[in-house]
Parts: structure tokens; sequence; C-alpha cells
């Protein structure tokens, strides 16, 4: 939901309500409301509003500037200077001097900040106004090209950049650097091995690294940046804030990138299921085809089996009557009954078989895509009939169809012998 979206539904809905609506609680819509910087009703409001007043909303303020990766550079930033001094930091970097100037020194002099409200800094005590600078320079020029610097939620984890769900991480460090001198004459009368002509010092200048892992992993090759003797420290500086803005740039063109695959994979899976459907409907429509075919060459079959049955039953009674001059028992009498119905069960005709409009051909244009399919009667086979093979495809021995024998299975005598 955009800023003016959520500014008309607070101003037309109780936040109670919207908040009920949302499915969360009131002081979370709050929340919402003052981080994306739109007011809500004063107390009172919609009390005046039932009472039948038109009380004047407060108008939406100008948003925060919107990140815009469309540019293959970063967007310049106008009237944004360097400090000069550390009066008016950003509260991040003022908090970063501050805690820096209270931290204790380690053993090679360095103060350490960082965590849950600023990003990493570990310099010495005479760097700290340089690196408040940068940070402030950095953050004010990433806030103008629509990248906010939040804190971490949970106390382990520490500050990041956000835009577009990426998290990035900045470390500020001095380096400490060895030092090589010439020994002294006083060292040249000892042996070589006791010169001490080698020390570790602080460098002097400062080395800017962004990661999306809180711990540094995920560094890639061209997310550190370090002052030298040709670039200031306000060029490495804005050099960072590009290098985060590209980062970002690349991470949204990603984004798109995927969303335009996934795009086109959900097409092609559409594709391939139209297509999948119309393969089933046809193969439907064949197997109704045949099935109706198969019911005729059954039915024909259980039709011979029922005459051949009628035929027999009518012999047997022909008998009968030869040997006893005509005249049938009770029992003779009451097979004949039993069979002829017996026999009747296996007659198609007893099924109504066949109906022209319904056993026959039909319209397969006619048939709506996915059905409702014809009806068919699926007769069992009848124990006459023998199975259909399907017709076995001659060998060939060429390059292109050459069909190997299947192997012969391992004699299983020969395969545990001893050798």
């Amino acid at each position: 939901m955009s800023r003016e979206q959520l500014y008309e539904r607070v101003w037309t809905t109780p936040i109670d309500r919207l908040a009920s609506e949302f499915g969360i609680s009131g002081v979370a819509l709050g929340k919402t409301c003052r981080r994306m910087n739109v007011p809500v009703p004063p107390r009172g409001y919609w009390a005046r509003v039932a009472a039948g007043q038109k009380p004047k909303a407060v108008p939406l303020p100008p948003g925060p500037p919107q990140f815009d990766g469309s540019s293959s550079t970063p967007p310049d930033v106008k009237g944004l200077q360097f400090p000069e001094d550390c009066s008016g930091l950003h509260p991040v970097a003022r908090e970063v001097r501050v805690g820096l100037r209270a931290a204790t020194p380690d053993n090679e002099g360095h103060l350490k900040i960082g965590g849950q409200t600023t990003p990493h800094v570990e310099v010495t005590k005479a760097q700290i106004d340089r690196a408040a600078c940068a940070l402030h320079f950095i953050l004010m020029l990433l806030e103008a090209r629509g990248i906010e610097f939040r804190k971490a939620r949970s106390k382990y984890d520490k500050a990041y950049f956000l835009q577009g769900g990426g998290l990035l991480y900045l470390s500020i460090d001095e380096p400490i650097v060895t030092v090589k001198r010439e020994p002294t004459d006083q060292e040249k009368r000892r042996p070589s091995w006791e010169w001490k002509t080698q020390t570790r010092q602080p460098a002097g200048r400062l080395t800017f690294s962004i990661s999306d892992d809180s711990y540094g992993r995920g560094r890639r090759r061209d997310s550190s940046w370090s002052e030298d003797e040709t670039t200031s420290l306000e060029a490495t500086a804005q050099k960072v804030a590009d290098g985060i803005w590209e980062y970002y740039r690349e991470l949204e063109r990603k984004r798109e990138a995927d969303a335009q695959e996934a795009k086109k994979r959900e097409e092609q899976r559409k594709v391939e299921e139209a297509e999948e459907q119309k393969r089933k409907h046809a193969s439907r429509l064949k197997t109704i085809e045949q099935t109706r075919a198969d019911d005729l060459f059954r039915a024909a079959e259980w039709w011979r089996i029922y005459q051949n049955t009628l035929d027999y039953i009518n012999g047997v009674e022909r008998g009968w009557k030869t040997a006893s001059d005509g005249a049938l028992s009770q029992a003779q009498i009451d097979w004949l009954d039993w069979a002829r119905k017996t026999a009747t069960t296996i007659s198609p005709a007893q099924s109504g078989y066949p109906e022209p409009s319904a056993d026959g051909a039909f319209d397969a244009q006619a048939v709506p895509f996915g059905g409702p399919y014809p009806h068919n009667r699926e007769f069992s086979r009848p124990p006459t009939m023998p199975d259909t093979t399907p017709p076995q495809r001659e060998p060939s021995y060429g390059y292109s169809s050459y069909d190997a024998p299947a192997p012969k299975p391992y004699p299983f005598w020969l395969k545990y012998q001893k050798h």
C-alpha cells in the first residue's frame, strides 16, 4: 500500500476499525503511519464527524525520496557538501562520534563502536572526527537517493541500509600498517636478528567496506574503498555512496530480471498445461471412439454366445421330447425355463444395445473442451474373445533404429562358483 492509499484509508476509517481490517493492532498501525510520514486524525476528529461537522484533514506531506535505479549513473544530489566540522551531523554519525570518544582503546589504539543502531567503526582517536564526517556525508547522499539506514530489530544484529528488501552493512576501519626503518649505529653493533626495525602503527587513513552479511562474509571484489595520496576523504566517501547505490541498482535489475523470468516460466507452464489439456481431450475422444467400436465387437460376440446357448437349449429340449414321445417331466421343464432365463442375461438386447444415438458414431467437434464427454457402455470381454496383442515391430539393424536384444539373465549357479 502506497502512502497515498494509506492516507486515504486513515482519514476515511477510524484507526481501530482499520487496524482490525488489516489484522494488526492500532499501535502497530500508528507506528506504520509515523514511519511512512502519514498524518493521522487528531483526538476527537471522529466525534466531530459523527456530530455532523466537517473538520479539515491534515494534508499529506511530501514523502521521502524514492530510489530510482533506471539510470546507469547515480543521481546527483545538489546542495550537499562535505562537512567542514562536526556541527550538524546526521544523528547516526553523531552517535558514532560520541560513542567513539567514550570508548576505551585496545592494544593498538583502536576505538570500536557498532551494533544495533550504528555501523561498525574501528579507528584511532585522531580519526574520530574524520570518520564521523565521512559517515554523515554517506548517509545524507544515500537518503537523498532513496536508501535509508535502519536500526536493527535484534540486539544481536547490526544496523543496515535497506532498499527493496536488500540489507547491506557498512564498516569503517583504520588499518594497521607495518613501517620499516633503517637500523641505527647502535643496533648495527648487535646481531641482525636482534634489530627491531619494523613497527606497527595506525595508517592514518580510512577504509570503507560493504557486505550483505552482518559478519562481513558476503563481501564482493569491488566492495571496499580506501583513501590514499591521490584520493581525498570526500572523494572516497562519494565512491562509497555511489558503490552502495550501484549495489541496490544491480539488486533491483536482478529482481526485475527474475520477475520477468518467473513470468516467462509461468506463461510457458500455462502453454504446456493448455497443450496437455488438449492432448488429454483428444485422447479422451479417441478412447470413447475406440471403446464404442470394442463394444460393438463384444456385443456381437455375446450375441453369438447367446444364440449358441439357445440352440443348445432347444437341442436339449428336442432330445428329451424324442426320448419320451413328446412328454417332459416337471424337472425338465424347470431346467429349460432356468436355462432360457440365464441365457437372456448375456443378450446385448437385454441392456438395450444398440441405441443408435448413444452407441454409434459421434461428432468429436461438438464435444465441449474438457467435457462432459459421451457415455460408453464398456461391455466386459466375452470368455471366447481372445486378447489382441499389439503388432510387433521387426528389429532393424540400421544405425538409427537398432533394437539390441535384452541381455539374458546371469546363471545363478555360475554366479556363486568358486574360481
